[in-house]
């Protein structure tokens, strides 16, 4: 069950209340250092990219995955590859050490399908996933996509392209259906959008 952290990428459009590009980029600079202390204090790394005005997807790593479904080339999008550690980009198993072999599998008996979570409303998710949420990964993700000037966002996982499965739903429900598909397909390819970046 192993997956490189570096393909994990979340890729953030804000809402910037400015049409100064210094602004947009003092901006981004600050989002940025907070979630590198964010994700410190969960014991995660994290590298952050922008691409403003770029006319091509080449050399944009992963990010250019979603060339064409999401702003990325946007003064107010930024990209961020998150990582196990400062020297080492690959987080191996540890990333499944955060959902237990244990809780996995009751992540699967409790949602057979990822749709299963359409019909429910968060109130009513079955404990098992309410756990998987409370574990770093997730809450370092939850803490990205919820903020309040996030207008769009996406998280890139393993190598998507254009057969890959793609969630499109409210970003309250975007980790979850992240957490979701790890139990069922972990080495399976995932692309999770929030409505308004579809």
């Amino acid at each position: 069950m192993n997956q490189e952290i570096s393909r994990l990428g979340c890729v953030l459009k804000y809402r910037i209340q400015s049409d100064s590009y210094i602004e947009k980029r003092s901006f981004l600079c600050s989002k940025a250092w907070a979630m590198a202390a964010a994700a410190a204090s969960e014991r995660f790394y994290c590298d952050f990219f922008t691409f403003p005005g770029w006319t091509s997807p080449d050399d944009m790593m992963d990010f250019g995955r979603v060339w064409g479904r999401f702003p990325l080339t946007d003064h107010s999008a930024l990209c961020v590859q998150i990582n196990a550690s400062p020297i080492d980009d690959t987080l191996g198993d540890s990333v499944f050490d955060l959902l237990p072999e244990p809780l996995i599998e009751q992540v699967r008996a409790d949602l057979p399908r990822i749709n299963c979570l359409e019909g429910l409303s968060q109130d009513d998710w079955p404990r098992s996933l309410q756990k998987a949420l409370d574990t770093p990964l997730s809450r370092l993700l939850n803490g990205v996509v919820l903020a309040d000037d996030v207008e769009s966002c996406a998280l890139i996982y393993g190598d998507v392209n254009d057969e890959t499965d793609t969630v499109v739903c409210e970003p309250s429900r975007m980790v979850a259906a992240f957490m979701v598909h790890l139990s069922l397909r972990c080495d399976e390819p995932l692309l999770v959008m929030s409505g308004q970046g579809a």
